[in-house]
């Protein structure tokens, strides 16, 4: 009976992987795709080969912002990775103002 008991407790247990790292979990015992961190790394994955980067000249700038904003509505990015994913994007200059 006390052995059985071990066994469920083991099989509740997280696994960790190779790199030592919870498979699928992060801290807070939530899943990695939940967190923030989790959907921003998976969603700009794959968005990473889709957003254009930002034109300096400014006739271009309105034409980019639609189509970043079709984009994100295509693949369903979520509002607060949004803007995680539209940071690196963004000129210099852009980023100061």
């Amino acid at each position: 009976m006390e052995q059985d008991d071990r066994l469920r407790e083991l099989e509740l247990r997280p696994s960790s992987g190779a790199s030592g790292e919870l498979d699928g979990q992060v801290m807070g015992g939530r899943r990695q795709d939940d967190s923030l961190v989790g959907r921003t790394k998976t969603f700009g994955d794959v968005m990473r080969h889709v957003l254009p980067k930002m034109p300096s000249a400014s006739p271009e700038l309105s034409q980019f912002f639609e189509t970043v904003e079709k984009l994100f509505v295509m693949y369903e990015v979520p509002g607060d990775v949004k803007v995680k994913l539209l940071i690196p994007l963004l000129t210099a200059q852009a980023r100061l103002w």
